[in-house]
């Protein structure tokens, strides 16, 4: 039987042969400076943005990355790097479920992940019928056709992008000893 997709949701990762330690202690430095942060998402941890020359060999993968993705997905180019953040949660941080508004691509990049400290879910955008018609009482597997979230763990050096409107957030960590450290980002068109 021939079976048509009518709509797809798509995500594009990649793991990054990047040195993660200078990334690292920049972040730290930025904030034993402001240790206040910023509140976006984030149920505590610690946020704070980052200017585009933090790390210009990162900012190229990621540029070359997404420039590459919104082509795959037929999305208007150049598209250019919006604003950059980083992120450090510590036991029972995390983040609530948000998009990334006036953007067309957002990621996220994983320098440090300790054990337990959280992964990433993304949301079905009809996953509330999902749950609803086609719960556990009907589903025999769940597949990206039944599923109302998707989780991908959090690995170090890791990178996924993904469409700005797509609701997800980040598990509260768990871990007692260590920081779980990103990068975030948000990509859009050069107008």
């Amino acid at each position: 039987m021939p079976v048509v997709d009518l709509f797809k949701t798509p995500m594009f990762t990649d793991k990054l042969y990047l040195d993660p330690q200078p990334m690292i202690k920049k972040i730290k430095q930025l904030q034993k400076k402001n240790p206040k942060g910023t509140v976006k998402s984030n149920e505590g941890g610690w946020q704070s943005f980052l200017s585009h020359d933090f790390n210009l060999e990162l900012i190229n993968v990621l540029n070359a990355n997404a420039h590459m993705f919104a082509k795959h997905l037929s999305l208007k180019t150049p598209i250019k790097l919006g604003n950059i953040w980083a992120n450090i949660n510590k036991k029972n941080d995390y983040n609530v479920v948000h998009v990334h508004p006036n953007s067309q691509l957002s990621g996220v990049f994983y320098l440090q992940v300790p054990e337990e400290s959280g992964n990433l879910t993304f949301l079905n955008p009809v996953g509330k019928m999902l749950d609803y018609d086609w719960g556990t009482e009907s589903v025999k597997d769940f597949t990206a056709y039944t599923s109302s979230r998707w989780t991908v763990v959090s690995t170090p050096l890791r990178f996924y992008l993904f469409p700005s409107w797509l609701s997800h957030y980040v598990e509260p960590s768990q871990n007692n000893t260590k920081e779980r450290i990103s990068i975030s980002f948000n990509f859009k068109y050069n107008q």
